[in-house]
Protein backbone atom coordinates (compact mmCIF):
# COMPACT_ATOMS: atom_id res chain seq x y z
CA UNK A 1 0.00 0.00 0.00
CA UNK A 2 2.81 2.16 0.21
CA UNK A 3 2.77 3.02 -3.84
CA UNK A 4 -1.01 3.81 -3.33
CA UNK A 5 -0.23 5.78 -0.97
CA UNK A 6 2.78 7.81 -2.72
CA UNK A 7 0.50 7.39 -6.08
CA UNK A 8 -1.59 10.03 -3.94
CA UNK A 9 0.86 11.97 -2.72
CA UNK A 10 2.42 12.55 -5.97
CA UNK A 11 -1.20 13.13 -7.92
CA UNK A 12 -1.31 15.74 -4.97
CA UNK A 13 1.74 17.21 -5.52
CA UNK A 14 1.08 17.83 -8.93
CA UNK A 15 3.38 14.74 -10.48
CA UNK A 16 2.20 14.14 -14.26
CA UNK A 17 2.22 10.35 -15.26
CA UNK A 18 3.08 9.27 -18.53
CA UNK A 19 0.94 7.72 -20.88
CA UNK A 20 2.54 4.33 -20.90
CA UNK A 21 2.04 4.37 -17.27
CA UNK A 22 -1.77 4.90 -17.53
CA UNK A 23 -1.95 2.23 -20.35
CA UNK A 24 -0.30 -0.34 -18.33
CA UNK A 25 -2.61 0.45 -15.32
CA UNK A 26 -5.23 0.21 -17.39
CA UNK A 27 -4.29 -2.72 -19.48
CA UNK A 28 -4.21 -4.77 -16.39
CA UNK A 29 -7.49 -3.86 -15.78
CA UNK A 30 -8.66 -5.06 -18.83
CA UNK A 31 -7.05 -8.24 -18.59
CA UNK A 32 -8.49 -8.93 -15.65
CA UNK A 33 -11.99 -7.60 -16.77
CA UNK A 34 -11.79 -9.93 -19.94
CA UNK A 35 -10.79 -13.39 -17.80
CA UNK A 36 -13.62 -12.09 -15.77
CA UNK A 37 -16.03 -11.39 -18.40
CA UNK A 38 -15.06 -15.18 -19.97
CA UNK A 39 -15.82 -16.64 -16.79
CA UNK A 40 -19.99 -15.75 -17.55
CA UNK A 41 -22.49 -18.17 -16.11
CA UNK A 42 -23.93 -18.57 -13.14
CA UNK A 43 -23.26 -15.81 -10.99
CA UNK A 44 -25.32 -15.58 -8.44
CA UNK A 45 -25.37 -15.78 -4.23
CA UNK A 46 -21.81 -16.14 -3.42
CA UNK A 47 -20.52 -15.87 -7.09
CA UNK A 48 -21.55 -12.28 -6.73
CA UNK A 49 -19.07 -11.69 -3.81
CA UNK A 50 -16.42 -13.73 -5.89
CA UNK A 51 -16.70 -11.06 -8.38
CA UNK A 52 -16.92 -7.99 -6.24
CA UNK A 53 -13.71 -8.77 -4.45
CA UNK A 54 -12.11 -9.67 -7.87
CA UNK A 55 -12.96 -6.29 -9.06
CA UNK A 56 -11.27 -4.60 -6.21
CA UNK A 57 -8.24 -6.72 -6.41
CA UNK A 58 -7.69 -5.44 -10.12
CA UNK A 59 -8.26 -2.06 -9.25
CA UNK A 60 -5.97 -2.41 -5.87
CA UNK A 61 -3.38 -4.42 -8.46
CA UNK A 62 -3.46 -1.04 -10.80
CA UNK A 63 -2.77 1.14 -8.16
CA UNK A 64 -0.38 -1.05 -5.80
CA UNK A 65 1.21 -3.70 -8.62
CA UNK A 66 3.72 -4.60 -5.70
CA UNK A 67 1.35 -5.91 -3.23
CA UNK A 68 -0.54 -9.20 -2.65
CA UNK A 69 -3.38 -7.77 -4.74
CA UNK A 70 -2.36 -9.38 -7.93
CA UNK A 71 -2.29 -12.93 -6.51
CA UNK A 72 -5.42 -12.33 -4.73
CA UNK A 73 -7.29 -11.00 -8.76
CA UNK A 74 -5.38 -13.93 -10.07
CA UNK A 75 -7.14 -16.69 -7.67
CA UNK A 76 -10.59 -14.86 -7.31
CA UNK A 77 -10.50 -15.17 -11.34
CA UNK A 78 -9.83 -18.39 -11.49
CA UNK A 79 -12.44 -19.31 -8.38
CA UNK A 80 -15.00 -17.72 -10.32
CA UNK A 81 -14.05 -19.16 -13.52
CA UNK A 82 -14.02 -22.97 -11.86
CA UNK A 83 -17.50 -21.56 -9.83
CA UNK A 84 -19.25 -21.17 -13.35
CA UNK A 85 -18.10 -23.70 -15.02
CA UNK A 86 -17.73 -26.52 -12.70
CA UNK A 87 -15.22 -29.08 -12.66
CA UNK A 88 -16.93 -31.94 -13.12
CA UNK A 89 -16.03 -33.30 -16.89
CA UNK A 90 -20.04 -33.92 -17.52
CA UNK A 91 -20.83 -30.20 -16.25
CA UNK A 92 -23.11 -28.47 -18.56
CA UNK A 93 -21.32 -25.16 -18.85
CA UNK A 94 -17.80 -26.91 -19.74
CA UNK A 95 -15.88 -24.50 -21.96
CA UNK A 96 -14.09 -25.03 -24.84
CA UNK A 97 -10.20 -25.13 -25.44
CA UNK A 98 -10.45 -21.98 -27.15
CA UNK A 99 -12.05 -19.92 -24.08
CA UNK A 100 -9.96 -22.01 -21.14
CA UNK A 101 -6.75 -20.72 -23.25
CA UNK A 102 -7.63 -17.30 -23.34
CA UNK A 103 -8.61 -17.20 -19.95
CA UNK A 104 -5.50 -18.75 -19.40
CA UNK A 105 -3.25 -16.08 -21.67
CA UNK A 106 -5.31 -13.19 -20.43
CA UNK A 107 -4.35 -13.93 -16.43
CA UNK A 108 -0.63 -14.29 -17.69
CA UNK A 109 -0.86 -11.43 -19.08
CA UNK A 110 -2.28 -9.81 -15.84
CA UNK A 111 0.70 -11.47 -13.94
CA UNK A 112 3.23 -10.15 -16.80
CA UNK A 113 1.57 -6.61 -17.11
CA UNK A 114 1.51 -6.55 -12.80
CA UNK A 115 5.33 -7.41 -12.71
CA UNK A 116 5.99 -4.83 -14.99
CA UNK A 117 4.09 -2.38 -13.31
CA UNK A 118 5.59 -3.26 -9.92
CA UNK A 119 9.56 -2.63 -11.48
CA UNK A 120 8.78 1.00 -12.38
CA UNK A 121 7.61 4.29 -9.82
CA UNK A 122 4.73 5.79 -11.13
CA UNK A 123 6.75 8.98 -12.62
CA UNK A 124 8.75 7.08 -14.64
CA UNK A 125 8.94 6.98 -18.59
CA UNK A 126 9.31 3.46 -19.76
CA UNK A 127 12.65 3.22 -22.44
CA UNK A 128 11.16 1.23 -25.81
CA UNK A 129 14.15 -0.51 -25.30
CA UNK A 130 12.54 -1.98 -21.71
CA UNK A 131 9.44 -2.62 -23.41
CA UNK A 132 10.90 -4.37 -26.22
CA UNK A 133 12.86 -6.81 -24.16
CA UNK A 134 9.84 -7.28 -21.68
CA UNK A 135 7.72 -8.17 -24.90
CA UNK A 136 10.17 -10.73 -26.43
CA UNK A 137 10.23 -11.90 -22.76
CA UNK A 138 6.17 -12.23 -22.93
CA UNK A 139 6.01 -13.83 -26.43
CA UNK A 140 7.12 -17.93 -26.29
CA UNK A 141 5.23 -18.74 -23.30
CA UNK A 142 1.78 -17.09 -25.24
CA UNK A 143 2.69 -19.03 -28.33
CA UNK A 144 3.09 -22.49 -26.29
CA UNK A 145 -0.37 -22.07 -24.91
CA UNK A 146 -1.72 -21.08 -28.90
CA UNK A 147 0.13 -24.36 -29.74
CA UNK A 148 -1.65 -26.54 -26.97
CA UNK A 149 -5.03 -25.05 -26.97
CA UNK A 150 -4.74 -25.75 -31.17
CA UNK A 151 -3.71 -29.58 -30.51
CA UNK A 152 -6.39 -29.40 -27.65
CA UNK A 153 -9.05 -28.32 -30.13
CA UNK A 154 -8.33 -30.60 -32.71
CA UNK A 155 -8.50 -33.73 -30.70
CA UNK A 156 -11.73 -32.99 -29.08
CA UNK A 157 -12.68 -34.51 -25.91
CA UNK A 158 -12.28 -37.96 -26.18
CA UNK A 159 -12.85 -40.45 -23.41
CA UNK A 160 -9.60 -42.24 -22.10
CA UNK A 161 -8.17 -43.71 -18.78
CA UNK A 162 -7.13 -41.55 -16.36
CA UNK A 163 -3.15 -42.40 -16.43
CA UNK A 164 -2.97 -41.48 -20.41
CA UNK A 165 -5.47 -37.83 -19.30
CA UNK A 166 -2.67 -37.50 -15.71
CA UNK A 167 0.13 -38.50 -18.66
CA UNK A 168 -1.36 -36.06 -21.45
CA UNK A 169 -1.40 -32.73 -18.79
CA UNK A 170 2.03 -33.68 -17.66
CA UNK A 171 3.15 -33.44 -21.09
CA UNK A 172 0.60 -30.26 -21.94
CA UNK A 173 2.60 -28.13 -18.57
CA UNK A 174 5.99 -29.34 -19.63
CA UNK A 175 5.16 -27.77 -23.29
CA UNK A 176 4.14 -24.84 -22.28
CA UNK A 177 6.66 -24.57 -19.68
CA UNK A 178 9.63 -25.21 -22.02
CA UNK A 179 10.29 -21.80 -23.67
CA UNK A 180 9.81 -19.94 -20.73
CA UNK A 181 12.89 -22.43 -19.13
CA UNK A 182 14.42 -21.80 -22.28
CA UNK A 183 14.25 -17.88 -22.38
CA UNK A 184 16.93 -16.39 -20.50
CA UNK A 185 15.98 -13.73 -17.64
CA UNK A 186 17.12 -10.49 -18.49
CA UNK A 187 17.15 -7.22 -16.69
CA UNK A 188 14.61 -4.81 -17.74
CA UNK A 189 16.80 -1.79 -18.01
CA UNK A 190 18.37 0.17 -20.70
CA UNK A 191 22.08 0.04 -20.83
CA UNK A 192 23.20 3.55 -20.63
Amino acid sequence: MKRARALIRALRDGVRLSGVQVLLRLSIIASGAGAMALSHGRWQGATVVVVVAAVVGLLATATAPDSIAGTAAILLITGLWLISHGVSPHSAHRPGAAATALVGVLLYLLHSLATLAAALPWSARIDRMVLERWAVRLFPPLAAVVVVAAIAAALGRRPGSFGLEIGGLAAVIAVTLLPAILVRPHRLTSKP
